[in-house]
This record gives structure tokens, C-alpha cells and sequence, in this order.
């Protein structure tokens, strides 16, 4: 019996005496009397097993106060939702950040924040490889977490920054033959052509769309509060965009919403992103037409146009100007490099049709006329050096 009792250590001297300790884990090696069961040996015993069992208990209620100053990601995520950074976003902005935090909350709430670390953050995040929009959305509350804990003091400093986003496809800009072809398929007066107008000569997203009113077109412009920004903006209506107006307008209540469902009703931007996914099926375009794309063709316009970056933002209410900056570098970079080609051509001796070439070792003289395929590659060569002048 005695042989199982715990933390009880034996050891045998060179002259064969059993000499006894207890022995447990933060506490000092304690001699025992021998022999072992002996009163004596028991007495001792007991007396050392109830000074573990105190100084256990210290170190759990050291702990759990410890821990009741902790804050859990559950904690922290309650008092985000309270937070004033949280109630003045949109009720939109709110239902998209809850659906994301909230899912992570659910597996990892029981974590203290100051136990997150960045590799354990990217293990979460690299889980969902697969789903990079879903990883990206995720990255990005995180970081708005954090920067909410360090802010309570909560965590020195945000390891969420750190994070890499995941690589992911990019919004399609409507082409001029897309654009051409909605038009030719929806005639005039019709809702999906007056939609269709509406994002491109606004530049507004489908959010801002469902949510415009007869009303708030007043003196040839369109007034309009971003549902996402809270942005107030005054855009004056394009001409095509006011004679389509016109036509659609009728006798309707002022206060209707301009594209209403076939019963009149006003669409939620769910439902209008549905309902313009099927008008641009019946066109005939690729599923990758949608309302965001007319927005960048929108952009993309006023780019061409010749707009710089601050007057493109006062149309689609940008708030970054590297967001809008990325459609007029792409525009200035294309009208720059024809610029330059069409210098270099100014400035060139040579004459782009008729090329006369000599050949050493063939002793004749060959003289090429390009036709509208012509140019390096258009013929073969007897050499690499007459290839080389062709480039």
C-alpha cells in the first residue's frame, strides 16, 4: 500500500538504508521518517500533503484573479458592439462587420486577447486560403479589433497589421461593346436601361441607386447622400442621363425611388443586385457584368475624359484618392505611351513603307512593302541580320 503513495521518493545509501523523501513539484525536498506506514512516517506524510494542497489553492486564486482582469476575445467583441467606433457606422457597414467578427467569435472567444499573437492570427487566416475574399474580410476586422484593444489598453500594440491579404480577382469594367450591347437590348423608358444609366453617368454604387428619389432631382442635378460614406453629393445630370429621366418620369409620386420594382415598390440592395444580374443575363452579357463594374466604367469615363483624380471623386465620392488614382494612372499611362510612340515616329528618318535591304552574301537587293499584316515577322529572311534591322 505504501508503495503507491504519491510524491514519495526512495533512496538507497551506499550501506543499503532506505532513506525517504516527499517530493512535489514548486516545493522543497521534505525528509520523512522510516520506516515507511510508521505513525510518525504517516504524521509527516500528512502534513505535507496539506501544505501542497494550500499552496495549490494560493496559486489557483492568484490565477483566477489574475484572469479576472483579463479580457477575453468574447469581452472584447461585446465592447466593441458598444462602442461609439461601432454605432457610427451604417446599419449596412454594421450587419457586414457583425457577420464576420461574430463567426470568429464563435470558435475563438474563449481566448485572451493578450495571449493573440501574429502567428496565430495567420494560421487562422491561412485556413481560409480558399475563400480569399472571405480571408481578406476577415484580416480586416481583425485589425479593427486589435486597434480596438490596443486602444483599451487591453494589448500594446495591434498584431493584426501584419497580416498579408490574399491575392483576388478584380471587379470588371464594363467594355464599350458591353455597354453598347445593354443599350441595344433595353429600349428607352425601359427600368433596366434607366438603371443602367443611372450607374453610368453617376458613378454611384447599386446601395446609392435603389435608394434615389424623384425628389432629389432638382435644378438639372442629383442630390444624394452615399449610404455607405455618409458622403453628400450634388452631381449634375448628363444630358443622355436627364433625357432618359424624362422620358421614364411620368406623373409618379416625387417621392417614389427612381428604379422601382415592377409592383412600385422600392428595392432593397439585395434584391436589386439580383434583379440586375437577370436584366443583364437577358442582354446576352457575361456573368462578370455587374452594377459595381458599370461604377469603375463610370470612373474609367471621367479618366478619359480627362479628369483628375479630385474631380472624378466629387462624381463617384471616393474617399481614398489611391482608389481613384488607379483609373487615371491607367488612362495617362496608355495616353502617354502613344504620345511618346507617336514622337518617336516624328522624329524618325526612316519610312515606315518600303524598307531597302542589301545582302552581302547574296549580292542582290531585296525591297519589302508592308501590307496591313506587315511589319518585324511579316516575311522570313534569307539572314539574322536583315531580322535584326526589321526590329
Amino acid at each position: 500500500m505504501t508503495d503507491q503513495l504519491p510524491y514519495v521518493k526512495r533512496d538507497t545509501d551506499r550501506n543499503g538504508k532506505v532513506r525517504l523523501y516527499f517530493r512535489s513539484k514548486g516545493m522543497p525536498l521534505v525528509s520523512l521518517p522510516s520506516p515507511e506506514g510508521s505513525p510518525a512516517f504517516v504524521k509527516k506524510y500528512a502534513s505535507c500533503i496539506a501544505r501542497r494542497n494550500a499552496q495549490n489553492k494560493s496559486a489557483e486564486a492568484t490565477q483566477t484573479a489574475a484572469n479576472a482582469s483579463r479580457v477575453t476575445v468574447h469581452d472584447l467583441v461585446l465592447r466593441y458592439y458598444q462602442s461609439s467606433n461601432f454605432k457610427m457606422l451604417k446599419a449596412s457597414t454594421k450587419r457586414t462587420y457583425r457577420c464576420t467578427i461574430d463567426q470568429f467569435c464563435e470558435e475563438h472567444g474563449h481566448r485572451y486577447v493578450d495571449e493573440v499573437s501574429a502567428p496565430a492570427l495567420d494560421a487562422i487566416v491561412s485556413r481560409m486560403s480558399h475563400k480569399p475574399a472571405a480571408a481578406n474580410k476577415l484580416i480586416k476586422r481583425l485589425r479593427t479589433l486589435m486597434n480596438f484593444a490596443v486602444k483599451l489598453g487591453t494589448l500594446a500594440h495591434n498584431p493584426a497589421t501584419v497580416l498579408d491579404f490574399f491575392p483576388t480577382g478584380t471587379i470588371h469594367t464594363w467594355t464599350a461593346n458591353e455597354l453598347a450591347s445593354f443599350k441595344s437590348s433595353w429600349p428607352k423608358g425601359s427600368r433596366p436601361r434607366l438603371a443602367f444609366m443611372l450607374h453610368l453617368y453617376t458613378g454611384q454604387r447599386r446601395s446609392d441607386v435603389v435608394n434615389m428619389r424623384w425628389s432629389d432631382i432638382q435644378d438639372g442635378s442629383l442630390h444624394l447622400i452615399q449610404e455607405k460614406t455618409g458622403t453628400e453629393l450634388l452631381i449634375p445630370l448628363h444630358p443622355t442621363l436627364l433625357a432618359e429621366l424624362k422620358v421614364c418620369r411620368g406623373s409618379g409620386d416625387p417621392h417614389r425611388t427612381i428604379v422601382a420594382t415592377a409592383r412600385g415598390k422600392a428595392f432593397t440592395a439585395n434584391g436589386y443586385g439580383n434583379w440586375f444580374r437577370r436584366v443583364c443575363k437577358q442582354a446576352g452579357l457575361p456573368k462578370r457584368c455587374t452594377s459595381h463594374g458599370l461604377r469603375k466604367a463610370a470612373a474609367t469615363a471621367l479618366a478619359e475624359a480627362g479628369c483628375s483624380s479630385h474631380e472624378i471623386m466629387a462624381i463617384t465620392g471616393h474617399k481614398s484618392l489611391a482608389d481613384v488614382e488607379l483609373y487615371t494612372r491607367a488612362v495617362n499611362q496608355k495616353r502617354m505611351a502613344k504620345i511618346a510612340i507617336d514622337k518617336l515616329v516624328s522624329q524618325s528618318s526612316d519610312t515606315p513603307d518600303q524598307e531597302t535591304l542589301s545582302h552581302d552574301n547574296d549580292n542582290y537587293t531585296i525591297t519589302d512593302t508592308y501590307g496591313d499584316d506587315g511589319g518585324p515577322g511579316g516575311t522570313r529572311t534569307p539572314n539574322q541580320a536583315v531580322m535584326s534591322r526589321r526590329l
